[in-house]
Protein backbone atom coordinates (compact mmCIF):
# COMPACT_ATOMS: atom_id res chain seq x y z
CA UNK A 1 0.00 0.00 0.00
CA UNK A 2 1.54 3.30 -1.07
CA UNK A 3 1.53 6.36 1.58
CA UNK A 4 1.45 9.48 -0.01
CA UNK A 5 2.71 12.15 2.24
CA UNK A 6 1.83 16.03 1.74
CA UNK A 7 4.91 18.43 2.04
CA UNK A 8 3.40 21.50 3.21
CA UNK A 9 4.66 24.72 2.30
CA UNK A 10 6.58 25.47 5.03
CA UNK A 11 8.27 22.20 5.12
CA UNK A 12 9.85 23.12 1.28
CA UNK A 13 13.58 23.98 1.61
CA UNK A 14 14.88 26.73 -1.41
CA UNK A 15 18.72 28.01 -1.16
CA UNK A 16 20.02 29.57 1.22
CA UNK A 17 21.89 33.28 0.47
CA UNK A 18 25.16 31.12 1.57
CA UNK A 19 24.64 28.47 -1.09
CA UNK A 20 23.82 31.07 -3.58
CA UNK A 21 27.12 32.89 -2.98
CA UNK A 22 29.18 29.78 -3.08
CA UNK A 23 27.58 29.16 -6.73
CA UNK A 24 28.32 32.47 -7.89
CA UNK A 25 31.82 32.35 -6.59
CA UNK A 26 32.19 28.81 -8.59
CA UNK A 27 30.46 29.49 -11.83
CA UNK A 28 31.43 33.10 -12.11
CA UNK A 29 35.18 32.52 -13.63
CA UNK A 30 33.64 29.96 -15.44
CA UNK A 31 31.55 32.63 -17.27
CA UNK A 32 34.47 35.14 -17.45
CA UNK A 33 36.52 32.53 -18.94
CA UNK A 34 33.62 31.17 -21.60
CA UNK A 35 33.00 35.01 -22.93
CA UNK A 36 36.61 35.46 -23.32
CA UNK A 37 36.71 32.61 -25.80
CA UNK A 38 34.25 33.62 -27.54
CA UNK A 39 34.77 37.59 -28.03
CA UNK A 40 38.72 36.00 -28.98
CA UNK A 41 37.01 33.84 -31.65
CA UNK A 42 35.07 36.41 -32.85
CA UNK A 43 37.93 39.04 -32.54
CA UNK A 44 40.29 36.26 -34.53
CA UNK A 45 37.17 35.98 -37.34
CA UNK A 46 36.49 39.29 -37.73
CA UNK A 47 40.62 40.05 -38.13
CA UNK A 48 40.74 36.90 -40.51
CA UNK A 49 37.89 38.17 -42.55
CA UNK A 50 39.13 42.10 -42.79
CA UNK A 51 42.70 39.97 -43.70
CA UNK A 52 41.16 38.38 -46.62
CA UNK A 53 39.17 41.59 -47.93
CA UNK A 54 41.83 43.55 -47.88
CA UNK A 55 44.23 40.98 -49.98
CA UNK A 56 41.44 41.00 -52.52
CA UNK A 57 41.41 44.67 -52.83
CA UNK A 58 45.07 45.07 -53.18
CA UNK A 59 45.44 42.16 -55.62
CA UNK A 60 42.45 43.18 -57.46
CA UNK A 61 43.96 46.87 -57.83
CA UNK A 62 47.10 45.41 -58.57
CA UNK A 63 45.90 43.20 -61.76
CA UNK A 64 44.00 46.41 -62.81
CA UNK A 65 46.95 48.80 -63.27
CA UNK A 66 49.53 45.62 -64.78
CA UNK A 67 46.69 44.74 -66.65
CA UNK A 68 46.10 48.37 -68.34
CA UNK A 69 49.86 49.98 -68.54
CA UNK A 70 50.86 46.98 -70.57
CA UNK A 71 48.73 48.39 -73.51
CA UNK A 72 50.51 52.26 -73.19
CA UNK A 73 51.64 52.93 -76.46
CA UNK A 74 49.19 50.83 -78.06
CA UNK A 75 47.89 53.92 -80.11
CA UNK A 76 45.03 53.26 -82.56
CA UNK A 77 43.91 56.52 -82.66
CA UNK A 78 47.26 57.83 -83.68
CA UNK A 79 47.15 60.21 -80.80
CA UNK A 80 51.01 60.25 -79.20
CA UNK A 81 52.43 61.94 -82.26
CA UNK A 82 49.73 65.23 -81.60
CA UNK A 83 50.67 65.02 -77.73
CA UNK A 84 52.93 67.69 -76.47
CA UNK A 85 54.51 64.47 -74.70
CA UNK A 86 55.23 62.30 -77.51
CA UNK A 87 55.52 59.36 -75.29
CA UNK A 88 53.46 56.70 -74.10
CA UNK A 89 54.02 57.66 -70.58
CA UNK A 90 52.64 61.24 -69.71
CA UNK A 91 53.27 61.63 -66.21
CA UNK A 92 56.15 59.52 -64.13
CA UNK A 93 56.21 60.44 -60.70
CA UNK A 94 56.68 57.99 -57.46
CA UNK A 95 52.97 57.78 -56.84
CA UNK A 96 51.18 58.50 -59.92
CA UNK A 97 51.26 57.69 -63.23
CA UNK A 98 49.61 58.56 -66.94
CA UNK A 99 49.97 56.93 -69.87
CA UNK A 100 48.21 56.41 -73.39
CA UNK A 101 46.86 53.11 -74.66
CA UNK A 102 44.08 51.45 -76.11
CA UNK A 103 43.24 49.44 -72.47
CA UNK A 104 39.61 47.32 -73.33
CA UNK A 105 40.21 47.09 -77.46
CA UNK A 106 37.39 49.41 -78.43
CA UNK A 107 39.95 51.09 -81.15
CA UNK A 108 40.07 54.63 -79.13
CA UNK A 109 43.20 56.08 -77.90
CA UNK A 110 42.68 57.24 -73.76
CA UNK A 111 44.85 59.09 -71.14
CA UNK A 112 44.79 56.79 -68.05
CA UNK A 113 45.75 58.24 -64.80
CA UNK A 114 46.72 56.45 -61.54
CA UNK A 115 47.21 58.82 -58.65
CA UNK A 116 47.57 58.11 -54.61
CA UNK A 117 45.44 61.16 -53.33
CA UNK A 118 47.07 62.14 -49.87
CA UNK A 119 44.11 65.25 -49.63
CA UNK A 120 41.81 63.15 -47.53
CA UNK A 121 42.34 61.79 -43.93
CA UNK A 122 43.57 58.93 -45.04
CA UNK A 123 45.06 57.85 -48.83
CA UNK A 124 43.00 57.15 -51.59
CA UNK A 125 44.47 55.25 -54.91
CA UNK A 126 42.13 57.26 -57.75
CA UNK A 127 42.21 56.52 -61.63
CA UNK A 128 40.76 59.05 -63.63
CA UNK A 129 40.56 58.49 -67.75
CA UNK A 130 40.46 60.98 -70.68
CA UNK A 131 38.56 59.74 -73.96
CA UNK A 132 39.26 62.65 -76.04
CA UNK A 133 42.04 64.69 -77.79
CA UNK A 134 41.51 67.74 -79.01
CA UNK A 135 44.48 69.66 -78.46
CA UNK A 136 43.84 68.78 -74.50
CA UNK A 137 42.11 65.66 -72.87
CA UNK A 138 37.86 65.59 -72.84
CA UNK A 139 35.39 63.49 -71.56
CA UNK A 140 36.75 61.94 -68.71
CA UNK A 141 35.33 59.90 -66.03
CA UNK A 142 36.20 61.51 -62.78
CA UNK A 143 38.84 60.03 -60.12
CA UNK A 144 37.46 57.33 -59.05
CA UNK A 145 38.61 55.88 -56.01
CA UNK A 146 39.75 52.05 -56.75
CA UNK A 147 39.73 50.67 -53.21
CA UNK A 148 40.00 51.63 -49.53
CA UNK A 149 42.77 50.18 -47.80
CA UNK A 150 45.45 51.35 -49.76
CA UNK A 151 47.80 53.54 -48.08
CA UNK A 152 51.13 53.02 -50.14
CA UNK A 153 51.54 53.26 -54.02
CA UNK A 154 55.50 53.69 -55.55
CA UNK A 155 56.23 53.50 -59.18
CA UNK A 156 59.29 52.80 -60.28
CA UNK A 157 61.02 53.77 -64.24
CA UNK A 158 63.44 51.72 -65.90
CA UNK A 159 64.98 52.44 -69.35
CA UNK A 160 66.13 50.30 -71.97
CA UNK A 161 69.16 49.48 -70.49
CA UNK A 162 67.20 48.12 -67.15
CA UNK A 163 68.76 50.97 -64.99
CA UNK A 164 66.23 52.73 -62.98
CA UNK A 165 65.32 56.53 -64.56
CA UNK A 166 66.74 58.59 -61.40
CA UNK A 167 63.52 60.78 -59.91
CA UNK A 168 65.07 63.93 -61.10
CA UNK A 169 65.42 62.93 -64.92
CA UNK A 170 62.13 61.35 -65.78
CA UNK A 171 60.33 64.37 -66.59
CA UNK A 172 63.19 64.93 -69.69
CA UNK A 173 63.37 60.95 -70.36
CA UNK A 174 59.58 60.04 -70.63
CA UNK A 175 59.97 58.67 -74.14
CA UNK A 176 62.84 56.06 -72.63
CA UNK A 177 60.74 54.05 -70.12
CA UNK A 178 60.58 50.67 -71.10
CA UNK A 179 59.12 49.24 -67.52
CA UNK A 180 57.42 49.86 -64.49
CA UNK A 181 57.97 48.80 -61.19
CA UNK A 182 54.32 48.90 -58.86
CA UNK A 183 54.62 48.71 -55.07
CA UNK A 184 51.18 48.79 -53.38
CA UNK A 185 51.01 48.44 -49.95
CA UNK A 186 47.57 48.18 -47.99
CA UNK A 187 46.52 48.49 -44.21
CA UNK A 188 43.20 48.63 -42.07
CA UNK A 189 41.83 52.05 -40.74
CA UNK A 190 42.32 50.47 -37.44
CA UNK A 191 45.49 49.19 -35.88
CA UNK A 192 43.47 47.35 -33.39
CA UNK A 193 41.32 45.08 -36.66
CA UNK A 194 44.52 44.70 -38.51
CA UNK A 195 47.89 45.88 -37.79
CA UNK A 196 50.17 44.19 -40.08
CA UNK A 197 49.93 46.17 -43.89
CA UNK A 198 49.66 43.76 -46.83
CA UNK A 199 52.54 44.16 -49.84
CA UNK A 200 52.22 43.54 -53.37
CA UNK A 201 54.83 44.40 -56.08
CA UNK A 202 54.69 43.42 -59.68
CA UNK A 203 56.41 44.82 -62.83
CA UNK A 204 55.27 45.81 -66.31
CA UNK A 205 57.19 45.83 -69.58
CA UNK A 206 55.59 48.34 -71.90
CA UNK A 207 54.84 46.57 -74.83
CA UNK A 208 54.23 48.85 -77.56
CA UNK A 209 57.07 50.94 -76.59
CA UNK A 210 60.94 50.36 -78.20
CA UNK A 211 59.70 48.14 -80.93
Amino acid sequence: MTVWRVISIDEQRGFTLVELLVAAAILGPLVIALFHIVETMQGAYSKGEGRADLQQDARIVMARIVRELRFGGFDPSGVIPRLPIQAAIQTAETSRIAFVGDTNGDGRSKKIEYRLDLSADRPVLRRQQWSTWNNGWSSTNGAQPLAEGIATVEFTYYGADGTAIALGELSARLGEIRRVGIFIGAAAPSALTLPETYRLVSEVRIRNVGL
